[in-house]
């Protein structure tokens, strides 16, 4: 366990009482009120986050996964995985036991919970069905360190990047039953991203495309006006050159959105307020669009149908801005939900709301700077084409 700020999922059920006055129900219906965990004292303004809190745990529990699937939420740690109530989460805090140790991603897929194990000698993928995770299968097991990438499930299949190859490899679901299968290699530390058949990553300032879930020929694309293939000699350019650097991407209903470090010399002259933005484009390719411009470094981008989720990197790199937009009109629709980890960010969402991990002071680094660590759920409404 790493220092005292992750704590044993079992412990939730019991360290609960001190957010719900010692009402505390593990047996998974709802507690006395139904309505969602607030804080009467949230700031309010025009420059106010839109985030209301879901549940807020007490020190020192910290969580670093979270899943969103029916009427639960699902929270999770280096020990154990609970559950709770969307709409009444501290009261109904119980465990899962039948997801039990150290758990390092977490992931809704289809009708069950996708879930990377490790233990000190072992790692694993297994799903579970829901809600309490009842009947386990386990995808493979013995995988020597995963880079940095999160596993996707996706599209019948189950993708991971390997730390010792830099590379990535894919599995068919339920049982990885003819073995691993190579997809290409995995240069940078963002997440992969899929949509339909299409399968996504970024090395350096190429963006990667297979096709047939990965099974088809990896193809390197610019982050140009219309995602072009990239040629060779474009991919070696001298570290002087001016470059568009992709930091970023994700995928959603048929689009590839990508955030862009626009190109600036090397070193780049503009300090902290180096110019960013954030493009689209099918994932067949095609006529790009910029849909968003900063003046800070944009990372981790979620997207759920037309809405587009991304947080800043602060000079601090401990906590981050959390922000969404309609992607159809960015600009004015453009809002403030809350603060993040920079470094666990973990955003889901139903069909209704958007859940985040809050991040909240923790004390003072050694350095002198606040530290920050996912001490809360908070959520947003959903936002709806006009």
């Amino acid at each position: 366990m790493s220092g005292s700020k992750l704590v044993w999922l079992p412990l939730l059920g019991a360290l609960a009482c001190v957010a719900c006055g010692g009402n505390v129900n593990l047996g998974g219906k709802p507690g006395p009120s139904s309505e969602p965990d607030g804080n009467d004292d949230e700031p309010t303004g025009p420059d106010a986050p839109v985030g209301k809190s879901v549940a807020v745990f007490p020190d020192p529990i910290r969580v670093n996964l979270m899943a969103v699937a029916g009427d639960y939420l699902y929270v999770g740690n280096d020990e154990g995985l609970s559950r709770c109530l969307k709409r009444n989460c501290i009261p109904t805090l119980e465990l899962v036991p039948n997801v039990a140790g150290s758990l390092n991603s977490l992931q809704v897929y289809e009708d069950r919970l996708a879930v990377t194990h490790s233990s000190t000698d072992e790692l694993w993928f297994a799903d579970y069905s829901l809600p309490l995770g009842a009947r386990e299968n386990v995808v493979i097991r013995d995988l020597p360190p995963l880079g940095s990438a999160t596993p996707l499930w996706h599209g019948g299949f189950l993708y991971w990047h390997l730390n010792l190859d830099s590379k990535i490899y894919r599995c068919a679901l339920p049982s990885c039953a003819t073995g691993p299968e190579l997809v290409g290699s995995y240069l940078n530390d963002t997440d992969m991203s899929a949509d339909g058949e299409m399968l996504f990553w970024f090395a350096y300032r190429a963006i990667y495309r297979s096709p047939n879930r990965g099974g088809g020929p990896v193809v390197a694309l610019l982050p140009d006006a219309t995602l072009s293939e990239a040629p060779p000699e474009a991919l070696v350019e001298p570290l002087d050159t001016p470059l568009d650097m992709p930091t970023a991407l994700t995928t959603s209903a048929g689009m590839l959105y990508v955030a862009l470090a626009r190109a600036q010399p090397n070193p780049p002259t503009c300090g902290e307020s180096c110019p960013h933005s954030i493009m689209r484009w099918p994932v067949e390719g095609g006529a790009g669009e910029e849909l968003f411009t900063s003046n800070g470094a944009i990372d981790r981008m979620y997207a759920f149908g037309g809405e587009l989720i991304w947080h800043d990197i602060p000079s601090t790199f401990r906590e981050s801005t959390l922000w969404s937009c309609l992607a159809d009109n960015c600009v004015s629709t453009r809002r403030k939900l809350g603060q993040v980890s920079a470094t666990q960010t973990q955003v889901v969402a139903d069909d209704t709301s958007v859940y985040w991990l809050e991040a909240v002071s923790d004390g003072v680094a050694f350095d002198g700077s606040m530290r920050f660590a996912n001490g809360a759920i908070h959520r947003a409404p959903r936002l709806s084409p006009e």
